[in-house]
């Protein structure tokens, strides 16, 4: 009988490939070192893409509080607006991205911590977030914090930019 930790290499990645989101997921709660290969390999584009599509569209994503999305690329950070509590990564940070996360959660009243890393920010970005942020500077470089009013009177909502990453957070007013 043949241990599964000794199937080759490219076996492996061929199981990878035919396998949807959900297969992948599942072989990787298998075993410590199956998991390790699948984070190792990361499976092709298109199902990754497939993978997310299908997560998007289900009842758990719909119902879901919080997210964390890390080992992807996430083509628009606009899939965080229904979540209490997020984290993730994209390649671009866009001003259209930004200003339609900015306005999901001025209007969320559940919304309470957003942080997305991203490798390229574009242009117009802090224009997009609003005018006048505090400017200020840390251990870590440069930072800008916007203060913005929500439809609760008792909450504001902080949205900080800091090197690599923009933070927002739903903050309780004293």
């Amino acid at each position: 009988m043949s241990n599964l930790l000794e199937i080759p290499d490219d076996v492996m990645r061929i199981i990878l490939e035919k396998s949807d989101y959900f297969g992948i997921q599942s072989l990787r709660k298998t075993c410590h070192h199956l998991r390790n290969f699948i984070d190792d390999v990361l499976p092709s584009p298109n199902t990754v893409s497939l993978g997310i599509n299908e997560i998007r569209n289900s009842e758990q994503w719909k119902n879901a509080k919080i997210a964390e999305i890390y080992r992807f690329d996430i083509w628009s950070p606009s899939i965080f607006s229904n979540f209490e509590k997020s984290k993730g990564y994209c390649i671009d940070l866009a001003p259209e991205d930004v200003a339609l996360l900015k306005e999901k959660f001025l209007g969320n009243p559940n919304f309470k911590k957003c942080k997305i890393h991203y490798q390229r920010l574009e242009n117009g970005v802090f224009e997009a977030i609003g005018e006048n942020p505090r400017i200020g500077s840390d251990d870590f470089g440069e930072k800008r914090i916007w203060l913005l009013d929500t439809v609760d009177p008792d909450k504001i909502l902080r949205i900080e930019h800091s090197e690599e990453q923009i933070l927002r957070d739903l903050l309780d007013l004293f």
